[in-house]
Formats: structure tokens, C-alpha cells, sequence
């Protein structure tokens, strides 16, 4: 310990000593108040060796003596807390949602709160179903890239080999992929069909809508000779998927409304995954990518419900020959990988 140190502590001690004893002179008091709040200062950058700063215990206790009132309470979080304990239930649950949104890797998506605000309103208003639960709602955005429609044209490759479209993938909607199985189950371990990565939209809408919200503003009006997506048809379980049928029957018996909402899909594909401004500062890594098909699934009580549904989100539905076209093409292609798998 500096003799400094020591000098400072004696002195301090020294004048609240003197204060005491002239407790009814204020100019004695005024006069060692200086010199008392110098000395606490100078103790408080000096080590301690309790749980305490013996800086904050001086000054308290000097303040105590000179004034003879306790020193008046700094803001702390404490009294934050109790701040909040005040606000009214509306203040507090603006404060816990912007507490969430500012805690989340993700913006809020403007996608969604148009959902929620304006498009859920104005199709209560079109269809006018009999309740709430009965309007058409976005279940799930699907993104995958086969094998055969990258560089390597190959129905299996080593998963190692899809790992740069992996990352493309997280990359583009800031969650895990999975890796697709591959026909052959014995070489599952090692081998696969492609990548995919399945965004819900109840349980996350911020990365389901957000990921949608740029690919329908960005990336669609800028995509050559994109007229809309096919209308959507009713997804029924695959003839061998015995789960999925059990599945499927199970929640229609459950559902006791009048015109049950029934899961609708329709799919699309991107033709350049280069078009994504998130690629942009790592251009030269992603230059091989080509494109990905991206998968809606969206419950109604009919295809008619599911395309108003698309059309409200700015997602224009193929019509008359377009539309047959399109959809012939998705059943030929799911014909094609039917026959794979087999």
C-alpha cells in the first residue's frame, strides 16, 4: 500500500472525526467536506479486498456525517423493472414484442404483418366463411435442389458433393438443410437426391415470410419468362406411404367443420439462384449454382380458396392452357422420380 494511500485515508478520517465533533458549526464542516470527498475518491482507486468498494462505503458514510441525510438514489435497473411492473398491459406487451424482435437474428417480416393486418381481413370479407378458422392460411415454404438439376446431372451423388448448395440454401433462409434420401436406402449413410429445407409457416413465420417476401418481390419479376405458378391441386398421400394415408385420414375425421380446410400444394422453380443480392459478396463461391424448386403448401376448403390466397400474397396463378401445361409438367416430373425411387 502507497504511502499516498494511507496519507489520504488518515486525513479522511481526520476531518470526519472533526466533523463529528462540531456537529453544530457548519463551517467546520464545510471546511473538512472537501478535503473527506477527495480522500474517498483517491481510497476508491485503490484495491479491495472485500465483496464492497471501499470508495462507494467512504463516500456514503461521509455524505451521512456531513449532511446527516442519505445520499440521493442513482437510476438503476431495479428501478427499471419496477418502471415496467407501472406501464399499462398494452405498453408492456408493445415492450415484450419489441424486446423479441430485437433479440431475433431476423427483421420482422413486412409480408407477414400485411398478412396479418390487411390480407386476413380482406379475405374474411371475399369468401365469407362461417368462421375465422375457415380462411385460407400458408402452411409451409419448401426450397430443394435435386442432383439432376445441378452441374453434376446425376439422380445420386455423395452428399459432400451438394454441400456447396447446402450452404446456398441456409444461406438463403437462415436455417438448417436436410439432406433428401436417395432411392437406393442401403446408401443412405453416404449418398443422396438433393437438399432441402422446410420453413413453417406457424411455428417461424419471420424466416417462412421473410424468405418468401424476397423471392416474390426480388427475385420472380426479375426471372426470364415467369408468367405465375401453377394453380394448386390437393395434396393426397403417395399409393406406398401407408403413414402419411393414416395421417391424413386421422385429422379429416377429426375435423368436424362443414368445409374443412385440406393442405393444397403448388411448385415453382427458381432458374437462377445467382439473382439473391446474398450472394453478392461471395460471388465468386456460388458461381456454380443454377436453380432450386421452391414448394407452398397452403390449406383451404378448395383450389379455388388456396389461389385467391396466392394471388393476395402477389404470386400470380397460371389459368387456362398455362396452367395445364404446367401442371402436366409437375405430374410428369413426379412420374419420372416415382420411377427412381422403384
Amino acid at each position: 500500500m502507497s504511502n499516498y494511500f494511507v496519507n489520504s485515508l488518515l486525513c479522511s478520517n481526520r476531518c470526519l472525526a472533526s466533523a463529528l465533533r462540531s456537529w453544530n458549526n457548519p463551517l467546520a464542516a464545510l471546511q473538512c467536506a472537501p478535503i473527506a470527498a477527495f480522500s474517498a475518491q483517491a481510497a476508491d482507486t485503490g484495491p479491495s479486498t472485500s465483496g464492497r468498494g471501499a470508495g462507494t462505503d467512504s463516500t456514503a458514510s461521509g455524505a451521512r456525517g456531513l449532511s446527516g441525510a442519505k445520499p440521493k438514489a442513482s437510476f438503476t435497473p431495479s428501478h427499471a423493472s419496477s418502471a415496467r411492473q407501472q406501464q399499462k398491459p398494452a405498453q408492456r406487451a408493445a415492450s415484450a414484442a419489441a424486446l423479441a424482435a430485437s433479440s431475433s437474428h431476423l427483421a420482422p417480416s413486412r409480408l407477414f404483418q400485411y398478412v396479418q393486418t390487411i390480407l386476413h381481413r380482406e379475405l374474411l370479407l371475399k369468401l365469407g366463411p362461417r368462421g375465422w378458422d375457415q380462411v385460407p392460411r400458408l402452411v409451409s415454404v419448401e426450397a430443394r435442389v435435386h442432383a439432376a438439376e445441378t452441374h453434376l446431372n446425376n439422380e445420386e451423388v455423395d452428399k459432400w458433393e451438394l454441400l456447396l448448395y447446402s450452404l446456398a440454401l441456409e444461406t438463403l433462409t437462415g436455417r438448417p438443410t436436410t439432406f433428401m434420401a436417395p432411392a437406393n436406402a442401403k446408401n443412405s449413410a453416404t449418398r443422396t437426391s438433393g437438399v432441402t429445407v422446410r420453413l413453417d409457416a406457424a411455428t417461424d413465420p419471420d424466416a417462412a415470410y421473410s424468405f418468401l417476401e424476397k423471392l416474390i418481390h426480388v427475385i420472380l419479376p426479375n426471372q426470364v419468362g415467369f408468367g405465375g405458378v401453377p394453380p394448386p391441386t390437393l395434396v393426397t398421400p403417395l399409393p406406398g406411404d401407408k403413414a402419411a394415408a393414416a395421417k391424413a385420414a386421422k385429422a379429416a375425421v377429426l375435423d368436424h367443420r362443414k368445409a374443412p380446410l385440406r393442405p393444397h400444394a403448388t411448385e415453382f422453380r427458381v432458374t437462377n439462384l445467382l439473382q439473391y443480392p446474398d450472394f453478392e459478396q461471395n460471388f465468386w463461391l456460388f458461381e456454380q449454382l443454377r436453380g432450386m424448386r421452391v414448394r407452398l403448401v397452403v390449406e383451404g376448403a378448395s383450389a379455388a380458396d388456396c389461389s385467391l390466397l396466392l394471388s393476395g400474397l402477389s404470386l400470380p396463378v397460371l389459368t387456362g392452357a398455362a396452367a395445364e401445361a404446367a401442371l402436366a409438367e409437375l405430374a410428369a416430373e413426379a412420374r419420372r422420380r416415382s420411377r427412381v425411387v422403384t
